[in-house]
């Protein structure tokens, strides 16, 4: 029996969750910045622009995409300086690919993702992540990992606009800066 769209209403929920968001990075971060702005930290986070963009699609690819049975298509030499609390953001715009590679490898890592997942049924979201992978201990599901991954990208995404907005840009996203 094929499933009714009501019986993976749940699946199609997430799916545009990790679309929204996927896709509102590109315009939180601009085409307009520097590397000087790319690299900018405002003393209280050592996280830049660069870097965050690095963390969250090391996060696509390598956490939601591990657990959810796929390889990783970016090279993990690559992505290994963004891992949470593994990686540490570098100053030196001359250690992160361009603003332009780096939104095309997010883009790639969110529509791989929701490529995989629009494969799968409802039940799938209350398996728990395989066992060994680096977030089972923090995530008891692959539908909390999910959900996860729309606040982290969100959170991410509310980042890179306070830097911006930091350094007296457009936040790229939101409101327009105070006049």
């Amino acid at each position: 029996m094929s499933p009714t769209a009501t019986q993976n209403a749940a699946i199609q929920a997430h799916i545009q969750g990790l679309q929204f968001v996927g896709g509102i990075i590109a315009p939180a971060v601009g085409a307009d910045l520097t590397g000087d702005q790319l690299v900018f930290t405002n003393g209280t986070s050592t996280s830049n622009i660069a870097w965050l963009v690095g963390h969250i699609t090391f996060s696509f690819d390598g956490l939601l995409g591990s657990a959810l049975g796929l390889a990783p298509a970016l090279a993990p030499e690559k992505l290994a300086q963004f891992q949470g609390g593994n990686g540490t953001p570098s100053t030196d715009i001359a250690d992160y690919s361009s603003v332009e590679d780096s939104l095309a490898a997010l883009a790639t890592a969110v529509a791989r993702a929701v490529e995989h997942i629009e494969t799968l049924e409802d039940d799938v979201l209350a398996q728990p992540l395989p066992e060994g992978h680096p977030a089972a201990g923090r995530f008891p599901s692959i539908g909390v990992l999910l959900s996860a991954m729309v606040f982290h990208t969100g959170y991410h995404a509310g980042q890179i606009t306070l830097l911006r907005r930091a350094q007296g840009l457009a936040p790229g996203i939101g409101a327009p800066p105070a006049e």
